[in-house]
Parts: C-alpha cells; structure tokens; sequence
C-alpha cells in the first residue's frame, strides 16, 4: 500500500550536537537553505559542553536563524537519552541529524516521500559519504558544494526510491512519529550508536515494520567536525543475544549489490573513474569471433581515460599480452562497479560471482542459435543446462547488449525484458591489419599450396553456417562452369557439438579445400587473394568474416537474412532467395564479373569504415554510465530474488563467531551451487507431482455414461502400479523431468 503525506505537514529537524563538534555553522546553513516546504522546526540538542551553538557563531546565518530552537543537553549521557530527547520535543515526523551532515536541495521532501511510500515503513536513512566509503578533503569540499545540488543528486534520481535495510545510518534518521510511538524509546542501555539503532529497528521488525534507505537522498560530511563515538564493537553482544536475526540479516545487506547500488552512482558522479570488469573466464584458446571481441573489446577499453579496467580470467595465461589489472577467479574483490561479460554465460559456476557480486552486471548477449539450437551441444543434457544458465544471467543483467538491431528484437522478445535494456553495441573490424600487405605474402600463400583463383568460407561448422548447402552449390557453379570454376577453401574449427561438419584432417578433394584453423597473417592472405568471400550463414547475431573481408579489399556473397543485410548494408551480393539455386547463381555472377566485383570492393571499404573499436568502446561506456545512473528496477528486483533463493538455499553456512555481530565474518562454505540447487528443485517438484497423482482416486470416465465416472478395476491399478517404475531416489531420474 503506497501513501503519501501532505505537503503542509511539517517535518521537525533535531541537530545532535556533541563533544568534538566544534563548528556547526555549515550544517546549520545547508539545512536553513533547503529548507524547501516540509521544514517545520529546527531544534538544535547541544550536548557538546563547549557552547559550540552560542548566538555569536550564529550570526552568519541572517534572519533564516529564526526557526532555531537550542535544547541543552548534557555531554555525560549517551546517543540513545539524546535521541529520545529530541524526539521528545517534537510532535510531528522527526529527523534526526548529525551536527558533520550536510544537506542538498530537495532531501527533506524526498526523506518524508521515501517513509511515506509504503505505510510500514518505521524509519529512513539517506544515502551518506561514509556508506559510500569516500573520504573528504578540504580541497573536495568546495567541490561538494558545487556537485552536491546538481551532478550528485540528479545521479542518484533514478535509483529505486528506497531499498530495505537491517540498521540504519546513525547520522541522520527520518523516524515517522505514529510509528515510533508503537515501537517506543530507544534504549538507553545501550551506547553505541550502532547498537541503539540496531535494537530498535529490529524491535520494529518483530512488530512487522521495516528500516529503508532513501537512494535519491544523499548526505555530504562537514569537514573538520571529528565527533567522539564509542567504540564500533560495545554492547554487540548483548544486541545479538536480544535479536539472533540480526547479524544473518547484516550478512546478507552489506556489501550486496543493494548495499552498493548507489554508492555506484555516487562515485560516477563525483567523478571518479568507472571502475569496469571484463570477465573473460570464457575466452576460447582459437581464433573465433567471441576470442576477437574479448580481446579488442579490453584494448580498446584500456585506452578510455575514464574507465579503470579489470581483466577477470581463470589462469594467468589466459590474459597473456592483455592490458589493465590481471585479476584471477580465486582472487576476486568484488571492489568494481561494473562487471562485463562480452559473451553468454555458458557455465553454471559463473553463476555465482554474477548474482552475489555487489557490481553491474553487463551481458553482451552474441545471439540466439545455441539457445535454440540442441545439436551444438554434445548431448541434450548440456543443451537443458545451458538453456537454464542463460535464463538465470538473463535476469541478474542490468543490460543485455546486442550486436545488431535484429538480435536485440530477438533477445528481448525470447527473455520478457523490455526492448530499451537491450542497447545495441556493434562490434569494430581491425581494418589496417586486414588491408595490410606485408613482404613475404606471397610465401604465405605458396606455403598454403593453393589454386590460383578461389572461393573463401570463414566459419566455424555449426549447422546454421549452412556448409553443406554452399558445397552443393559449388557444385552446381563447377556444372555449369567446368574447369573455370574458383576452387571453394573452408577455413574454421570444428565446434565438437553433435552437427560438426568439417572432417578431421585436411580434405583431399579437388574441388574443396579444407585448411581448418589459420594464423592471422594466414586468414589475411587469403581474404586479399579470394575471388569472393561465400557467407552462406543462416543465423547471426552480427557477422565479423564479411566486414574483415572488406577490410581486405575482397567483395562478399551473404545470404539475405538475420543481422547479415543490417550488418554488410548493401556492400554485400545477396542471392535472391535462401535456396542452394540462388547462391549458386550469386557465386556464378561474381567469379564472372569483374566490374560488379570492383563495385563490391569499393562498397565495401565505406560500408566497413563505420566499424571501429574504439566506437564500439566508447558505446560501451554510455551503456555502463546508464547501467549505474538508471539501473533497471525489474532486474534489481529478479537480482534479489535470486539470490535470496538458488544461492542462498544451496549454500550450508557453518556456526558464526559473534565477535561483532554488526560485522560478522563468516568461513567459507562448501556449497553446492545454483546448478545443483536447480536440480534438487527440479527432483522436489517431480516427486511431489508424483506423490499427488497417487493420491487422485482411481477414476475414468465411462464413456457410455457422458461424463459419469465409474472405477478403475482393482486388479488393473495394482498393475499398473507394478508395472511402473519408481524413480524417487534414481540417480538419473532428474534426466527424464
């Protein structure tokens, strides 16, 4: 239930001021200068013992003084009696401030919306510099002034309006008077700030109220104010022991991506570096299109003045020549903003660091053909488990970045997730290297042992790069033009899966080359010597060989479908139809038409100058800034609940030390995973299924009677009953759900 308060309620503002704080004039004056509307009373509790509000060092605040109201209070009594003073001396909704805060424009209308949001929402805390983990120095407090009203506040005015917290910030609290009156006083047993707040937000809870922190709220820190606080760790115990939820509660908060979502957007505004993870824990050792974007992407990113890069792999070979901060998997920090994975997750374990990390998760989806493809894959199981994986990171993504405007559509349509979260981010072509000419390139092609005019295909042999259909359509080309038909050369790797095409050594055959795997210089090569590149393909997300081809100065025969058309423009001889007819009739135009082939060439060097990596790089980091500053609330949402569920169902944690119950440090945990989590689902529900059907009577429909149900013959459910096998505790049994 969604309520909000009126805009002529007053809120009643109670500075703290205690021992070590010896100048509250700064507080004082930004609370006065965005007063706003909702400002009701500003009650000042001086409990500093050294006359730190006396009227002299308030005079430089003019006239708006007037709504000051000074209350003594003593230094010798502790956070808690101070707390309950102030709000004592109020009668409407109370903040309750440190006198080291600084406010901005529209915090105390934005604090009273956030509490009023849902009705049972006890207490609010702002987004604060020490939650953000920031040091200020004096050089950046004029800084703040100037950024604080503008950059910093319209940064965090996208984010989700509250998120749910375990204790809240003792430097300022928005505490909604009818609330606080069920839950009653603090306690002033308790001394450490921490632990007051603690223990009164979790007697809330009990009561089934909650504590939020307003993320489009932030609270700067008065330099040179050093208040004196009782140590971090006192009366913890004693909160644990009252409250065991608590410290479980903690765990899960700090440091979750709920916990971070707007310090990110804090940092980039107070402009910081973008902090970028280019996980590359999937690169491929062969030279394919997924190893040239990971590997042109973290060049390209690495020359961006504003982005500070990590490289995230699984051993240090696998970063090998790679530039920025080689980071291992079992070394992970989690201390970015943003994590980029530039392809699919393909592996259950990768799982884990895209949910529980505290970052922006950034998915650069290729495309669609493995997730509806069975046959890449070497049995159905590893089809069903990628499938499962590519749902589960499809949801934790803050964006999930295409390749082409067809792919995008195709994404967005394929996982419910709305089309403007799915940027479109093409990939760049390494244009000098292809168009290159080196000395020794006619020993290169020597060495290859090749005919003197030849058609090329650059593909790995999945079923939807349509091999077999371009072999029979060479051979139609060589029916009709003997011995003057182009020798057709396939170059590519085969995949492993279960439609591999390519045959294991080289092919003997006249009329087809097979030269599998090439070196750079090798495909350069033979891109600058090809009659025509032959791109039968029937399924892209984008497509690298036609635009490398280009780049090479060679025209290229596409087939007029999927991202290839978006992708070659018109750059490209696209055969009339699909049919093994059309493209023998395309390869037949081009091997015979040299001036149509020169028109290719030059369509294509201007068609593929639109393609650089460095644009691409710059692309990407719009699409960071826009992941951080208007993170997507449904993927926030789905994010949470996964986590809440498949990771922590699976994790076993061992018995906790409560050391400091506030900051507990957990061992680490054998924990099955997600992956093994899905299945233990999987297996309850089928058995469950089957434990319900057994409960159903017996029964069919006689169908002489129109419906009536008649009984099923004992003799025939006893056997049926014997004749069906019981799979409850197979071990192969979740194959078959």
């Amino acid at each position: 239930m969604q309520r909000s308060l009126p805009a002529f309620d007053p809120v009643d503002v109670v500075v703290l001021v205690r021992k070590g704080c010896t100048d509250v004039r700064d507080c004082l004056r930004s609370v006065l200068d965005h007063r706003g509307q909702a400002l009701g009373r500003l009650l000042v509790l001086d409990a500093s013992g050294e006359s730190s509000v006396a009227p002299e060092h308030l005079k430089v605040l003019g006239g708006a003084a007037s709504r000051l109201e000074t209350i003594p209070g003593s230094p010798r009594v502790n956070f808690a009696a101070l707390v309950n003073l102030g709000l004592g001396e109020s009668r409407a909704d109370t903040v309750v401030m440190s006198a080291s805060c600084r406010v901005y424009p529209g915090w105390l209308e934005e604090l009273r919306a956030a509490a009023w949001l849902e009705e049972r929402t006890v207490c609010v805390s702002p987004v604060s510099l020490g939650a953000a983990q920031h040091t200020v120095t004096e050089r950046e407090r004029e800084d703040q002034r100037r950024l604080g009203a503008l950059a910093i506040r319209d940064a965090c005015a996208s984010l989700p309006r509250t998120i749910t917290i375990p204790i809240v910030d003792p430097a300022c609290v928005y505490f909604k008077r009818t609330l606080r009156l069920a839950v009653g006083a603090l306690d002033e047993t308790l001394n450490s700030p921490e632990a007051v707040l603690a223990d009164w937000t979790m007697r809330a809870q009990r009561l089934g109220f909650m504590a939020k922190r307003a993320n489009r709220v932030f609270m700067g820190q008065v330099a040179g104010n050093t208040e004196s606080l009782p140590e971090r760790g006192e009366n913890h115990n004693e909160v644990a022991d009252r409250h065991p939820q608590l410290a479980a509660q903690v765990r899960r908060f700090r440091g979750s991506f709920d916990d971070r979502v707007a310090e990110h957007a804090v940092r980039l505004a107070s402009g910081e570096r973008i902090r970028v993870a280019l996980d590359l824990r999937h690169l491929p050792p062969v030279a394919v299109g997924t190893r040239t974007l990971g590997i042109c992407l973290t060049q390209a990113l690495f020359e961006r003045p504003e982005i500070d890069l990590t490289i995230l792999v699984r051993e240090p070979g696998n970063a090998q020549g790679l530039p920025g901060r080689i980071v291992l998997e079992r070394d992970w920090a989690d201390d970015v903003q943003v994590i980029h994975r530039p392809a699919q997750v393909g592996e259950s374990r990768d799982l884990n660091l895209q949910i529980r990390s505290s970052a922006h998760i950034i998915i650069t989806y290729l495309d669609l053909i493995a997730y509806r493809t069975p046959l890449v894959f070497p049995t159905d199981k590893d089809y069903e488990d990628y499938r499962v994986t590519s749902n589960l990171s499809a949801m934790t993504a803050q964006r999930l970045v295409a390749m082409s405007e067809n792919a995008a559509w195709e994404i967005s349509a394929e996982f419910g997730i709305p089309r403007e979260e799915v940027p479109v981010v093409t990939l760049g072509v390494e244009s000098e290297r292809f168009a290159e000419r080196k000395p020794n390139d006619s020993a290169i092609l020597r060495g290859m042992h090749l005919p003197s005019r030849f058609l090329l295909s650059v593909a790995t042999d999945f079923h939807h790069k349509n091999l077999e259909a371009l072999i029979q359509a060479h051979d139609l080309l060589r029916e009709r033009l003997g011995d003057q038909t182009p020798v057709l050369l396939l170059v590519g790797n085969r995949h492993g899966g279960r439609s591999a095409f390519y045959p294991s050594s080289r092919s003997g055959e006249e009329r087809v080359h097979f030269l599998g795997s090439v070196t750079d210089d090798q495909l350069r090569v033979l891109y600058q010597n090809a009659t025509a590149l032959v791109y039968p393909s029937l399924y892209e997300g984008f497509g690298l060989p036609p635009l490398e081809a280009m780049a090479a100065g060679t025209p290229v025969i596409a087939m007029p479908v999927s991202s290839v058309p978006e992708v070659a423009g018109t750059a490209a001889c696209y055969p009339d139809d699909l049919s093994i007819g059309a493209l023998a009739r395309a390869m037949e135009r081009i091997a015979g038409d040299a001036a149509y082939r020169e028109e290719l060439i030059a369509r294509g060097r201007a068609q593929v100058a639109r393609y650089r990596w460095d644009r691409m790089a710059e692309e990407m980091v719009e699409v960071y800034r826009s992941a951080i500053l208007y993170p997507s609330h449904r993927s926030l949402e789905l994010r949470r609940q996964l986590a809440d569920t498949a990771i922590g169902w699976s994790r076993q944690w061992a018995p906790v030390h409560w050391n400091d119950p506030l900051n507990p440090t957990f061992p680490a945990a054998a924990a099955p995973g997600i992956k093994a989590s899905w299945y233990q689902l999987k297996h309850a529900v089928r058995n469950r299924i089957k434990r319900e059907i057994r409960r159903l009577p017996l029964v069919a429909p006689a169908p002489t009677d129109r419906g009536r149900l008649i009984p099923i013959p004992k003799f025939q459910a006893v056997a049926r009953s014997r004749s069906a096998p019981r799979e409850e505790n197979s071990v192969n049994s979740r194959d078959s759900a």
